[in-house]
Formats: C-alpha cells, structure tokens, sequence
C-alpha cells in the first residue's frame, strides 16, 4: 500500500512537523510506503475552468502547462492522499486551493469507469485558533472531493493552538498523547481504513487540561 503525502503548509512549520513526524512513523510501521511531497517549491497555477466548456475532453493532463501535471502520476500510483496544511487563523492557503481545484484530470474518462477511483484521502492540519472550527470547513470540502471521487474519507486531523505546542512542552506540560494520538492515526488508515473517532478527541484536546501545568502557569501570576 501505498501513501502519498502533500504538504501544503505556506511555510517551513515546526507545528505541523511535530505531527507529521508520528504519524508518518505510524503508518510506517503498518506495513505501508510513504512518499511526500512538498509543494512550496512548485508552481501550481489557480484553475482556468476549463472543465465548464461542453466541448471539454479530459486527456488526463490539465491545460495549465505547471507542476500540478507532475502530481497526477503520483495520485494515480497511491493508495491513499493525504493533504497537510497549516493556518495562521484566516484559513487562506491558495496553493492548497489550486491543487483542489485542479484535480479534475483525475477524473475517469467516463463516470462508469470508475475502476482506478478506489482507496482513502484524510487531511491534517494545524491552526493557530483556539478551536478547528474555520479549518474544518477545509475538511468538509475534502469529505466532499473523497465522493466525488469514489474514494473513502479516513478523518481529518485539526490541531488548534498549535503555535502553543513548543511553550507548553517548555512549561513542562505532557502533551505526549496528542503524539500518540497522531501515530495511532496513522496506523490506523493503514489497518482499519479510517481515524478512530476516540483518536480524534485525543488529537485535538485542549493543550492546557495538564493539571501540572496549570499549577506552573498559575505561579507565574
């Protein structure tokens, strides 16, 4: 099995490495090849429309001569798509747009074969938002991608305050099982096909429940 891997994040980010790291190493672990992609370094170029003209006839390649033709092999070839991301509160990512939007050549030439449609997308991201809520509306859309695409939406990923993650380790916080949680999830696309709904949950806790580091916060006062 094969896993292909987009980091779509806008800048070289320590928050989504610290989670990428363990999940990675989950699905690792489970048997499965990883291969990522960074596409800062690629020019994808937003979408023409040309899918709305009635003559259109897909060769499954875009008309946009750029990077995004690079990528269409590799998502032919992998099994499962997982897309990364990381927000600054405003949920503006273009490039991670562009690639959405310019997925279209995947499509069969003909809605009936739909034999190279199968296997799973997941998506990952951190926020600098308390909560996941703007994010999750990115995740929806993927929900929706994976449908259309006839493949099976495994779960997102949404870790809020993650520009937090680094002080809290510092203020002695034990965040260890938001890294677990990570790596169970990638094992778990690998074995059971989707994140476990308690994972989840894990994931995406409140990094300031820690009872310790409360304790070291309120004596800072």
């Amino acid at each position: 099995m094969k896993v292909l891997i987009l980091n779509c994040h806008k800048e070289d980010n320590d928050d989504i490495n610290r989670i990428l790291d363990p999940f990675i190493k989950g699905i690792e672990e489970s048997g499965a090849e990883v291969e990522q992609i960074d596409t800062r370094s690629l020019e994808i170029s937003p979408c023409r429309g040309c899918t709305s003209s009635i003559s259109f006839k897909s060769d499954g390649h875009c008309f946009c001569e750029d990077d995004m033709n690079s990528l269409y092999p590799k998502f032919r070839e992998s099994d499962i798509w997982v897309f990364t991301s990381s927000d600054d509160g405003n949920c503006n990512n273009p490039k991670l747009m562009n690639i959405m939007d310019r997925m279209e050549p995947l499509f069969p030439k003909t809605f009936e074969d739909d034999t190279d449609m199968k296997g799973k997308i997941a998506f990952i991201s951190t926020t600098k938002s308390n909560t996941g809520e703007k994010i999750q509306t990115v995740a929806d859309e993927f929900m929706s991608i994976s449908a259309l695409f006839n493949k099976e939406y495994a779960g997102a990923l949404l870790r809020p305050q993650a520009s937090s993650i680094k002080v809290v380790q510092n203020l002695g916080g034990n965040i260890d099982d938001i890294f677990q949680a990570a790596k169970d999830a990638g094992k778990q696309i690998i074995l059971n096909g989707k994140i476990e709904s308690n994972t989840i949950k894990t994931f995406e806790r409140s990094l300031f429940d820690d009872k310790k580091l409360l304790e070291v916060l309120a004596s800072k006062v």
